[in-house]
């Protein structure tokens, strides 16, 4: 018996002072969901492993996040404790309440002392349970999984897409893509595509040691993955999949690098991506289609009713994952229209306009689909890509750069898709090796301009040089591992650039020449050959060298600062009242080790801001260190940051910076920038 007299048969001493009966009490009106948060019913301290309680196994499963249950109690994070949940479901779920109306209850980790916030988010839901098979619901209902996977649901999902989003979630390529090949799921061979493709699926998965190709068929050792992919494809009614390495011709080659580079088209022209998102083993296939079961999913019994443990987090749990760190994996799943996920616990489908998952049900009689705000914050991917802009773009390469790649040659490669999908915007956004480029119709800025925003780019991550790439982008500093959860900072990388359309601040450009060197020997002025020289960078190998001349001074690094990422530090000479803050791509910069000369590149004035503050004038410094007797690397960004000063003082600066007294040696030189 629960406190209050509700039966749940089986459960421990501690359990039964949980007040079911003020659970289960119906409600008497309606409140719109912003009045009416979650209630926290009571703090789960009690909780342990114990084969004899099945509500606390629920508990233990639901805050280990789907994983098989410890032997001991999970830690929570920071100082949060794990709590049990209440709110009606007519408010979590935005509906008018009546018959369907019932207690959601929830597992979240919140303060022990704090009021839950209407916004918070359970790491799992125990919904009342729908009777098995039942697809004619009414109201949001919890479905019990089965091994093997029920595909009806999976039909319905893909069905109402079809229907209803036809124009933002299927994706009709303008020409045929030379080279595309498929795997024929009923004869098992490789075939070529001529013209427009016919529907066709992905594969996203980690790469592993198995067959290839075998005379034009797969073989004998295909990998279970692949297998189970396979078999997908026939049971939703389709008859050809896409897979990377039996598609893509893995010798170095003009169709392979032309397929890398169109890896934007692929994606968004599939009908269906499969993400395998289990244990990342390539003998483990897809669970739930073969040989892999799910995890059981618990249930209990409270009075009359059954209630079902939906593990709803499913955005910590594909970011747990080992696929989610991988470098190849991340524009496979950004690219693609529609996404259906297999981990261990069940399936999840995301397209541009909704999401499903397999245990909430939420469909409707009538065969309409109402998809609340509180199901669209489960989201795991950004939504609709069209509309994208600059900012979406540096949020993407901050996420992209701590994935990890087995070939650190492929970083650039890895990222191409993306590039290419902000490229095929209503306002595109351009890019030089990975370097955003706001373009389009919104920008007012001269070329150069560009370029000095893009340039003034800066991390709080820790790296270390790729010498395979320019220092000068993104592109050529590897994240380190150890560094991916470092000081509880979120990745992020800036630049000095306002908002889209915003005003840019007067006399924001320091006036400098650029020229673009490529591999060729040819050297071209970026002002005048701007579009040539995107279109040049796009066919060959992209340009090694930056010729920049402008405004550079000598100062000195004492060294003295331990936070590496964005520190005050002792740079000298300086103005009296300027200070000065520093993002250094080399970690090892910034430490100890007596004073050091660099030379700063002046490159553009505006407001000095973090990832969330925005404070007073700075200018964007390049650090630049001699790599040879003629060229420099850039190991990060030093912002000067300035006294308050009038508007016209600030465009005197710019206008004549040789005249800035306090620092050292200012002139005007020409840099060659590897």
């Amino acid at each position: 018996m629960g406190k209050a007299g509700i039966p749940v048969p089986g459960i421990c001493d501690d359990c039964k002072n949980i007040d079911f009966e003020e659970i289960s009490r119906a409600p008497t009106k309606w409140l719109a969901p912003w009045m009416c948060p979650w209630q926290r019913i009571c703090v789960l301290d009690w909780i342990h492993y114990s084969k004899d309680c099945p509500l606390c196994d629920i508990f233990i499963q639901a805050t280990s996040r789907g994983s098989a249950p410890p032997e001991t109690h999970p830690q929570p994070t920071s100082n949060c404790k794990p709590s049990l949940v209440s709110r009606r479901a007519s408010t979590y779920f935005d509906i008018n309440p009546g018959r369907y109306d019932y207690s959601v209850l929830g597992i979240a980790e919140c303060e022990d002392n704090e009021e839950i916030e209407t916004w918070t988010e359970p790491l799992a839901l125990l919904l009342r349970t729908s009777a098995r098979h039942n697809y004619e619901l009414k109201g949001p209902r919890g479905r019990l999984i089965e091994n093997p996977i029920d595909w009806r649901a999976v039909q319905r999902w893909i069905h109402f897409c079809d229907e209803e989003h036809a124009t933002s979630c299927i994706f009709e390529p303008e020409s045929a893509l030379k080279g595309l090949k498929f795997i024929d799921c009923e004869t098992l061979r490789i075939v070529s595509s001529s013209g427009k493709p016919p529907p066709y699926v992905t594969l996203s998965y980690l790469w592993g040691r198995a067959g290839g190709l075998k005379e034009g068929s797969l073989s004998e050792d295909m990998p279970l993955v692949v297998e189970d992919a396979i078999k997908v494809v026939k049971k939703l009614g389709w008859k050809y999949l896409w897979v990377d390495r039996y598609c893509i011709p893995q010798e170095d080659g003009p169709e392979k690098h032309s397929l890398i580079y169109s890896m934007d088209q692929i994606y968004r022209g599939a009908t269906l991506s499969i993400i395998a998102n289990g244990e990342q083993n390539l003998k483990y296939g897809l669970p739930g289609v073969s040989s892999v079961s799910r995890l059981p999913q618990p249930s209990i019994q409270i009075a009359s009713e059954e209630y079902t443990l939906c593990w709803i987090n499913m955005r910590t749990m594909v970011e747990q994952s080992e696929w989610s760190t991988r470098g190849w994996t991340f524009q496979e799943a950004l690219l693609s229209t529609r996404k259906l996920v297999f981990n261990d616990t069940q399936l999840y489908f995301q397209c541009n306009s909704m999401l499903s998952m397999e245990m909430v049900l939420w469909e409707w009689p009538n065969g309409k689909r109402y998809q609340p705000e509180a199901l669209l914050s489960w989201k795991v991917f950004p939504h609709d890509p069209r509309t994208l802009t600059i900012l979406d773009l540096y949020d993407r390469i901050a996420e992209y750069r701590v994935r990890q790649l087995t070939y650190t040659s492929d970083r650039y490669k890895a990222f191409q898709g993306i590039l290419q999908n902000f490229l095929q915007m209503d306002d595109p956004v351009k890019s030089l090796y990975g370097l955003p480029l706001e373009g389009g119709t919104r920008s007012t800025k001269s070329n150069c301009e560009l370029l000095q925003f893009a340039l003034s780019w800066a991390s709080n991550r820790r790296a270390t040089r790729n010498p395979l790439f320019p220092s000068w982008t993104w592109v050529g500093w590897e994240v380190m591992p150890n560094d991916l959860g470092s000081h509880n900072v979120e990745p992020y990388i800036i630049a000095s650039l306002p908002k889209p359309g915003a005003p840019v601040p007067p006399g924001a450009f320091f006036r400098i020449a650029i020229s673009v060197e490529f591999e060729d020997g040819t050297c071209m002025p970026w002002e005048e050959q701007y579009d040539d020289i995107l279109q040049k960078s796009s066919v060959t190998r992209p340009p090694p060298c930056l010729v920049i001349s402008g405004t550079v001074f000598d100062f000195y690094l004492s060294g003295n600062s331990t936070n590496v990422h964005h520190q005050m530090t002792e740079l000298s000479p300086l103005p009296p009242g300027w200070s000065s803050v520093a993002y250094f791509d080399d970690p090892n910069i910034g430490r100890p080790g007596g004073l050091r000369l660099f030379l700063g590149l002046m490159i553009t004035v505006g407001d000095y801001f973090n990832k969330y503050t925005i404070t007073k004038d700075a200018i964007s410094v390049l650090l630049l260190a001699p790599k040879n007797s003629s060229t420099y690397e850039r190991i990060g960004l030093v912002k000067l940051i300035l006294p308050v000063m009038k508007i016209s003082e600030l465009r005197g600066l710019v206008a004549n910076p040789t005249s800035i007294n306090g620092l050292s040696n200012v002139r005007k030189q020409t840099v060659r920038i590897m």
